[in-house]
């Protein structure tokens, strides 16, 4: 989110976006810290190559999807779809399709 740390010394702004208060659902803003919401108003899931591998692990509901990993990947986002449920697959959106 921009924040400076040691993986990003720059605070380089990745996903610009502001905080919104006054609407607990809104889709495609920040309604708490790190919590994005999709148009039905459930939490978009980011999951991060945080051992800089190359590859990022995947959710079990997508292993026999996708597999147990997306290589050459840094950031995988999915959420759940209209259904609201990630462990049905076929709705769910995700950064790869």
């Amino acid at each position: 989110m921009g924040e400076k740390n040691e993986h990003n010394h720059g605070a380089t702004i990745y996903f610009d976006t502001r905080q919104v208060t006054n609407y607990p659902k809104a889709h495609g803003y920040i309604v708490t810290l790190n919590q994005f919401n999709d148009p039905w108003g459930k939490p978009y899931q980011v999951r991060v190559d945080q051992a800089f591998e190359g590859a990022v692990p995947l959710p079990s509901a997508y292993h026999d999807y996708l597999g147990t990993e997306l290589r050459g990947m840094e950031v995988f986002v999915h959420f759940a779809g209209r259904d609201g449920d990630f462990s049905t697959i076929k709705d769910n959106i995700t950064s790869v399709d």
